[in-house]
Protein backbone atom coordinates (compact mmCIF):
# COMPACT_ATOMS: atom_id res chain seq x y z
CA UNK A 1 0.00 0.00 0.00
CA UNK A 2 1.33 3.42 -0.94
CA UNK A 3 -0.25 5.81 1.59
CA UNK A 4 -1.68 5.76 5.11
CA UNK A 5 -3.63 8.92 5.90
CA UNK A 6 -3.81 9.49 9.65
CA UNK A 7 -6.75 11.59 10.87
CA UNK A 8 -6.88 12.34 14.64
CA UNK A 9 -10.41 13.23 15.76
CA UNK A 10 -11.64 15.13 18.80
CA UNK A 11 -15.00 16.96 18.95
CA UNK A 12 -15.07 18.08 15.32
CA UNK A 13 -18.61 17.09 14.35
CA UNK A 14 -19.02 20.28 12.31
CA UNK A 15 -15.90 19.66 10.21
CA UNK A 16 -15.23 15.93 10.05
CA UNK A 17 -17.53 15.20 7.12
CA UNK A 18 -15.76 17.78 4.94
CA UNK A 19 -12.38 16.37 5.94
CA UNK A 20 -13.20 12.76 5.06
CA UNK A 21 -15.00 13.67 1.84
CA UNK A 22 -11.88 15.49 0.64
CA UNK A 23 -9.99 12.19 0.99
CA UNK A 24 -12.68 10.09 -0.67
CA UNK A 25 -12.72 12.49 -3.62
CA UNK A 26 -9.17 11.46 -4.54
CA UNK A 27 -8.68 9.83 -7.94
CA UNK A 28 -5.77 7.74 -6.59
CA UNK A 29 -7.00 4.70 -4.66
CA UNK A 30 -3.98 2.84 -3.21
CA UNK A 31 -4.38 4.20 0.30
CA UNK A 32 -5.97 3.61 3.69
CA UNK A 33 -7.45 6.11 6.12
CA UNK A 34 -6.81 5.61 9.83
CA UNK A 35 -9.30 7.65 11.83
CA UNK A 36 -8.32 7.88 15.50
CA UNK A 37 -11.20 8.99 17.70
CA UNK A 38 -9.52 10.49 20.76
CA UNK A 39 -12.41 10.25 23.22
CA UNK A 40 -14.76 12.68 21.49
CA UNK A 41 -17.83 13.71 23.50
CA UNK A 42 -19.88 14.99 20.55
CA UNK A 43 -21.14 13.04 17.52
CA UNK A 44 -17.66 12.69 15.96
CA UNK A 45 -17.47 8.98 16.80
CA UNK A 46 -20.81 8.28 15.09
CA UNK A 47 -19.60 10.09 11.99
CA UNK A 48 -16.42 7.97 12.03
CA UNK A 49 -18.47 4.78 12.38
CA UNK A 50 -20.68 5.75 9.44
CA UNK A 51 -17.66 6.13 7.17
CA UNK A 52 -15.87 3.00 8.38
CA UNK A 53 -18.99 0.89 7.78
CA UNK A 54 -19.46 2.34 4.31
CA UNK A 55 -15.83 2.31 3.12
CA UNK A 56 -13.59 -0.68 3.78
CA UNK A 57 -10.37 1.31 3.40
CA UNK A 58 -11.30 3.61 6.30
CA UNK A 59 -10.33 2.13 9.69
CA UNK A 60 -11.43 3.42 13.08
CA UNK A 61 -9.35 3.37 16.25
CA UNK A 62 -11.44 4.38 19.26
CA UNK A 63 -9.44 5.35 22.35
CA UNK A 64 -9.66 7.38 25.53
CA UNK A 65 -8.58 10.98 25.30
CA UNK A 66 -4.82 11.39 25.17
CA UNK A 67 -4.33 14.46 22.99
CA UNK A 68 -3.28 15.13 19.42
CA UNK A 69 0.17 13.56 19.70
CA UNK A 70 -1.14 10.37 21.25
CA UNK A 71 -3.76 10.03 18.51
CA UNK A 72 -1.16 10.52 15.78
CA UNK A 73 1.15 7.98 17.41
CA UNK A 74 -1.65 5.40 17.42
CA UNK A 75 -2.01 6.05 13.72
CA UNK A 76 1.71 5.59 13.09
CA UNK A 77 1.74 2.26 14.92
CA UNK A 78 -1.24 0.93 12.97
CA UNK A 79 -0.36 2.26 9.52
CA UNK A 80 0.33 -0.17 6.66
CA UNK A 81 1.32 2.36 4.01
CA UNK A 82 4.79 3.03 2.68
CA UNK A 83 4.26 6.77 3.23
CA UNK A 84 2.33 8.54 5.99
CA UNK A 85 0.24 11.68 5.63
CA UNK A 86 -1.25 13.55 8.60
CA UNK A 87 -4.58 15.31 8.03
CA UNK A 88 -6.16 17.11 10.98
CA UNK A 89 -9.90 16.50 11.19
CA UNK A 90 -10.91 20.17 11.15
CA UNK A 91 -8.97 20.70 7.91
CA UNK A 92 -9.31 19.28 4.40
CA UNK A 93 -7.59 18.86 1.05
CA UNK A 94 -8.67 21.21 -1.71
CA UNK A 95 -7.44 19.12 -4.62
CA UNK A 96 -8.86 15.76 -5.78
CA UNK A 97 -5.61 14.94 -7.59
CA UNK A 98 -3.50 15.41 -4.45
CA UNK A 99 -2.57 11.75 -3.94
CA UNK A 100 -2.17 11.27 -7.69
CA UNK A 101 0.34 14.12 -7.80
CA UNK A 102 2.22 12.93 -4.72
CA UNK A 103 2.44 9.40 -6.09
CA UNK A 104 3.73 10.78 -9.39
CA UNK A 105 6.44 12.71 -7.53
CA UNK A 106 7.50 9.54 -5.69
CA UNK A 107 7.64 7.51 -8.92
CA UNK A 108 9.70 10.14 -10.72
CA UNK A 109 12.10 10.80 -7.83
CA UNK A 110 13.27 7.54 -6.32
CA UNK A 111 13.94 7.01 -2.62
CA UNK A 112 12.16 10.14 -1.38
CA UNK A 113 12.14 10.49 2.39
CA UNK A 114 9.92 13.54 2.69
CA UNK A 115 7.62 15.57 0.45
CA UNK A 116 6.46 19.04 1.47
CA UNK A 117 3.51 20.75 -0.24
CA UNK A 118 1.79 24.13 -0.04
CA UNK A 119 -1.30 25.12 1.91
CA UNK A 120 -3.98 27.75 2.38
CA UNK A 121 -4.77 29.12 5.83
CA UNK A 122 -8.35 30.27 6.44
CA UNK A 123 -10.70 31.06 9.32
CA UNK A 124 -14.04 29.54 10.30
CA UNK A 125 -15.82 31.92 7.96
CA UNK A 126 -13.92 30.33 5.07
CA UNK A 127 -11.99 33.59 4.56
CA UNK A 128 -8.55 33.08 3.05
CA UNK A 129 -5.89 34.42 5.44
CA UNK A 130 -2.60 33.28 3.97
CA UNK A 131 -1.20 31.04 1.26
CA UNK A 132 2.12 29.18 1.35
CA UNK A 133 3.53 27.78 -1.89
CA UNK A 134 7.01 26.34 -2.41
CA UNK A 135 8.96 26.37 -5.66
CA UNK A 136 9.49 22.85 -6.97
CA UNK A 137 12.86 21.63 -5.74
CA UNK A 138 14.48 18.35 -4.81
CA UNK A 139 17.26 18.09 -2.23
CA UNK A 140 19.15 14.81 -2.35
CA UNK A 141 22.73 15.44 -1.33
CA UNK A 142 22.52 12.76 1.34
CA UNK A 143 24.31 15.16 3.65
CA UNK A 144 22.02 17.19 5.85
CA UNK A 145 24.55 19.87 6.70
CA UNK A 146 25.01 20.68 3.00
CA UNK A 147 21.31 21.50 2.74
CA UNK A 148 20.98 23.37 6.02
CA UNK A 149 20.80 26.92 4.69
CA UNK A 150 17.93 26.09 2.37
CA UNK A 151 16.06 24.16 5.03
CA UNK A 152 16.38 27.09 7.42
CA UNK A 153 15.15 29.49 4.76
CA UNK A 154 12.08 27.29 4.15
CA UNK A 155 11.49 26.93 7.91
CA UNK A 156 11.26 23.15 7.74
CA UNK A 157 12.41 22.92 11.35
CA UNK A 158 9.27 24.60 12.73
CA UNK A 159 6.62 23.84 10.13
CA UNK A 160 3.63 21.60 10.82
CA UNK A 161 3.36 17.85 10.30
CA UNK A 162 0.24 18.19 8.15
CA UNK A 163 1.96 19.69 5.09
CA UNK A 164 4.29 16.72 4.69
CA UNK A 165 4.42 13.16 3.37
CA UNK A 166 6.98 11.07 5.25
CA UNK A 167 8.35 7.60 4.61
CA UNK A 168 7.12 5.38 7.43
CA UNK A 169 10.33 3.34 7.69
CA UNK A 170 12.27 6.42 8.81
CA UNK A 171 9.91 6.94 11.75
CA UNK A 172 9.88 3.25 12.68
CA UNK A 173 13.63 2.66 12.33
CA UNK A 174 14.48 5.73 14.40
CA UNK A 175 11.56 5.44 16.86
CA UNK A 176 10.36 8.96 16.07
CA UNK A 177 7.01 9.82 17.66
CA UNK A 178 5.14 12.94 18.73
CA UNK A 179 5.71 13.90 22.41
CA UNK A 180 2.60 13.26 24.50
CA UNK A 181 0.63 16.09 26.14
CA UNK A 182 2.94 18.85 24.93
CA UNK A 183 2.12 21.93 22.90
CA UNK A 184 4.25 22.58 19.80
CA UNK A 185 4.66 18.82 19.45
CA UNK A 186 5.46 19.24 15.76
CA UNK A 187 8.66 21.14 16.59
CA UNK A 188 10.12 18.18 18.47
CA UNK A 189 8.84 15.63 15.95
CA UNK A 190 10.20 17.46 12.90
CA UNK A 191 13.52 18.40 14.49
CA UNK A 192 14.09 14.70 15.23
CA UNK A 193 12.95 13.70 11.76
CA UNK A 194 14.86 16.19 9.63
CA UNK A 195 18.27 14.98 10.78
CA UNK A 196 17.50 11.52 9.37
CA UNK A 197 16.53 12.68 5.88
CA UNK A 198 18.59 12.26 2.74
CA UNK A 199 16.10 13.08 0.01
CA UNK A 200 13.55 15.89 0.35
CA UNK A 201 11.15 17.19 -2.28
CA UNK A 202 9.35 20.55 -2.17
CA UNK A 203 6.22 20.53 -4.34
CA UNK A 204 4.62 23.65 -5.80
CA UNK A 205 1.17 22.07 -5.36
CA UNK A 206 -1.11 23.86 -2.90
CA UNK A 207 -3.01 20.92 -1.43
CA UNK A 208 -3.91 21.54 2.20
CA UNK A 209 -6.57 23.85 3.70
CA UNK A 210 -5.66 24.72 7.28
CA UNK A 211 -8.41 26.07 9.56
CA UNK A 212 -7.01 28.77 11.84
CA UNK A 213 -8.16 29.30 15.43
CA UNK A 214 -10.99 26.79 15.41
CA UNK A 215 -12.63 26.44 18.85
CA UNK A 216 -12.92 22.97 20.39
CA UNK A 217 -10.39 21.17 18.20
CA UNK A 218 -7.59 18.88 19.30
CA UNK A 219 -5.10 21.66 18.62
CA UNK A 220 -6.76 24.23 20.85
CA UNK A 221 -7.73 22.02 23.80
CA UNK A 222 -4.57 22.64 25.89
CA UNK A 223 -4.88 26.46 25.70
CA UNK A 224 -7.27 26.39 28.69
CA UNK A 225 -4.49 25.41 31.06
CA UNK A 226 -1.70 27.98 31.32
CA UNK A 227 0.45 25.91 33.67
CA UNK A 228 0.24 22.91 31.37
CA UNK A 229 1.44 25.10 28.52
CA UNK A 230 4.31 26.42 30.62
CA UNK A 231 5.36 22.87 31.49
CA UNK A 232 5.19 21.96 27.81
CA UNK A 233 7.43 24.87 26.84
CA UNK A 234 9.97 23.85 29.49
CA UNK A 235 9.93 20.27 28.23
CA UNK A 236 10.61 21.39 24.65
CA UNK A 237 13.37 23.82 25.64
CA UNK A 238 15.09 21.15 27.72
CA UNK A 239 14.69 18.65 24.89
CA UNK A 240 16.47 20.96 22.45
CA UNK A 241 19.11 21.79 25.05
CA UNK A 242 19.95 18.10 25.47
CA UNK A 243 20.08 17.61 21.70
CA UNK A 244 22.03 20.76 20.87
CA UNK A 245 25.18 19.37 22.47
CA UNK A 246 25.23 16.55 19.91
CA UNK A 247 24.12 18.52 16.86
CA UNK A 248 24.14 22.31 16.72
CA UNK A 249 21.33 22.32 14.18
CA UNK A 250 19.08 22.38 17.23
CA UNK A 251 20.34 25.92 17.90
CA UNK A 252 17.54 27.16 15.68
CA UNK A 253 14.77 25.23 17.39
CA UNK A 254 16.12 26.07 20.84
CA UNK A 255 16.22 29.83 20.24
CA UNK A 256 12.78 29.89 18.61
CA UNK A 257 11.24 27.80 21.41
CA UNK A 258 12.77 29.93 24.17
CA UNK A 259 11.70 33.14 22.48
CA UNK A 260 8.13 31.86 22.04
CA UNK A 261 7.99 30.67 25.65
CA UNK A 262 9.15 34.02 27.03
CA UNK A 263 6.64 35.92 24.93
CA UNK A 264 3.92 33.58 26.22
CA UNK A 265 5.05 34.12 29.83
CA UNK A 266 5.01 37.89 29.42
CA UNK A 267 1.45 37.70 28.12
CA UNK A 268 0.17 35.34 30.83
CA UNK A 269 2.34 36.07 33.88
CA UNK A 270 3.91 39.47 33.28
CA UNK A 271 7.31 40.91 32.48
CA UNK A 272 9.04 39.85 35.73
CA UNK A 273 8.08 36.21 35.20
CA UNK A 274 9.53 36.46 31.71
CA UNK A 275 12.83 37.92 32.94
CA UNK A 276 13.13 35.30 35.69
CA UNK A 277 12.53 32.47 33.21
CA UNK A 278 15.09 33.88 30.79
CA UNK A 279 17.86 33.73 33.36
CA UNK A 280 16.85 30.20 34.35
CA UNK A 281 17.86 29.12 30.85
CA UNK A 282 20.68 31.62 30.35
CA UNK A 283 23.44 29.03 30.81
CA UNK A 284 22.05 27.07 27.85
CA UNK A 285 23.18 29.80 25.44
CA UNK A 286 26.77 28.60 25.41
CA UNK A 287 25.85 25.68 23.15
CA UNK A 288 24.09 27.82 20.52
CA UNK A 289 25.78 28.17 17.14
CA UNK A 290 24.84 31.72 16.21
CA UNK A 291 25.99 31.18 12.60
CA UNK A 292 22.82 29.15 12.10
CA UNK A 293 20.56 31.98 13.28
CA UNK A 294 19.98 33.48 9.86
CA UNK A 295 16.69 35.11 10.87
CA UNK A 296 17.45 38.64 12.12
CA UNK A 297 14.89 38.47 14.93
CA UNK A 298 16.32 35.20 16.26
CA UNK A 299 19.86 36.59 16.15
CA UNK A 300 18.87 39.78 17.98
CA UNK A 301 17.09 37.74 20.63
CA UNK A 302 20.19 35.58 21.07
CA UNK A 303 22.37 38.67 21.51
CA UNK A 304 20.08 40.83 23.66
CA UNK A 305 17.68 38.32 25.26
CA UNK A 306 14.60 39.64 27.08
CA UNK A 307 15.63 43.22 26.39
CA UNK A 308 14.99 42.61 22.70
CA UNK A 309 11.53 41.19 23.51
CA UNK A 310 10.72 44.16 25.77
CA UNK A 311 11.80 46.59 23.06
CA UNK A 312 9.75 44.68 20.51
CA UNK A 313 6.60 44.80 22.66
CA UNK A 314 6.98 48.57 23.16
CA UNK A 315 7.74 49.19 19.49
CA UNK A 316 4.64 47.29 18.35
CA UNK A 317 2.22 49.21 20.59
Amino acid sequence: MRFSIIVPVYNVEDYLDTCLKSILAQSFTDYEVIVVNDGSTDSSKKICEYYTHKYSHIKLIDKTNGGLSDARNYGIDNAQGEYLIFLDSDDFWNYDLALEEINKIINQNKELDLIIFGHTQFDDGEVNIKETVFPTLQIKSGEFEADLDYLIEKKIYKAAAWDKVVKKSILVNNQIYFPINKIHEDAVFLSSLVLRLDNIYFSDKKIYNYRYNMNGSLLSASSKNVQKNINSYKFIINYFYNEIRNNNFYSISYVISLQTYLAYLKDKKGIFAMIKAYYEFFDYHKYVNKKLLLNRGNLLFYKFGVFFLIFLSIFRK
